[in-house]
């Protein structure tokens, strides 16, 4: 998504640019934050429920092989993404700040 939404989720003190030690990478379409851990090469989720905010939820890690762009797209297949951080986006060749994030 572009425009106004994404700009306020930009904003949204609930989806926090780093927590525990990962990047944002987005939030997939049933509304969990994805966060990247590049140090220990896994992607978990943080989930905000009734204030408190987990350490890392449903942790996994990658595939030795595996890239950020892999995470994406793994989460595209699976349930979608309703939005993806401007940092995800310098991960997805091609994709910018006017481009699809779904």
């Amino acid at each position: 998504m572009s425009g106004p939404e994404s700009a306020d989720r930009n904003e949204d003190p609930t989806f926090p640019e780093e927590h525990e030690g990962g990047d944002l990478i987005g939030v997939e379409a049933r509304g969990s934050p994805i966060y990247y851990d590049e140090n220990a090469h896994s992607a978990f989720e943080a989930r905000v429920d009734d204030g408190v905010r987990p350490g890392r939820a449903n942790e996994r890690q990658l595939g030795e092989d595996a890239t950020v762009n892999d995470l994406i797209d793994d989460v595209r297949d699976r349930s979608g993404w309703d939005w993806l951080s401007e940092r995800a986006k310098e991960y997805v060749p091609g994709a910018g700040s006017d481009g699809e994030d779904r």
